[in-house]
């Protein structure tokens, strides 16, 4: 079932798929990874169980806490950076990235690029997605993985764009 919604008849919005999940079990595990390294390497009752020095201990519990928070904060900004929608009107194209609205026009639309990612040693099927390239500015990664509808959009994105730019696949490959 389609999850696509139409805003009135002008505006089509393609959500993204929910990476809450993910996102959160990376942040939740990293900071219970976090906490349970300190306990262990700061509390002395834990920390003499494992018979490393008083300071040995610390310096590895607070190194290891250290990068679960690592972890933490980069799993968080990666999930408030992540796609949440993208929107095709007659005006042109819409997306909600990074805490903010960006807005191409049809016209600015460069190129829609194919990419097809194989990897030799893997006996899986390729990965595939598109790339919207505009002539300013960062382009627009899509993929069956990352937004509802995919192939309906991709198929809008290029009829807005009059098919001008569809380039044939290109095959990447890696191993």
């Amino acid at each position: 079932m389609s999850c696509v919604a139409s805003r009135g008849s002008d505006e089509t919005v393609y959500p993204a798929k929910s990476q809450r999940l993910g996102f959160l079990s990376l942040i939740i595990g990293a900071v219970l990874a976090g906490a349970g390294t300190l306990v262990v390497g700061l509390g002395t009752e834990f920390g003499a169980r494992f018979r490393a020095g008083p300071w040995a201990g610390r310096e590895v519990a607070l190194l290891l806490g250290g990068v679960a928070a690592l972890v933490a904060v980069c799993g968080a900004f990666s999930w408030y950076g992540f796609l949440r929608w993208v929107a095709l009107s007659r005006d042109g194209i819409r997306w909600w990235r990074g805490g903010s609205t960006h807005f191409r026009r049809w016209d600015e639309v460069a190129q829609v690029k194919h990419v097809t990612f194989q990897i030799r040693t893997s006996s899986g099927p390729p990965a595939r997605w598109v790339e919207v390239h505009f002539h300013t500015g960062p382009y627009l990664h899509l993929s069956d993985s990352i937004v509802e509808g995919y192939q309906e959009l991709v198929a809008a994105i290029e009829r807005g764009s009059r098919g001008r730019f569809a380039a044939p696949p290109a095959t990447r490959f890696f191993g």
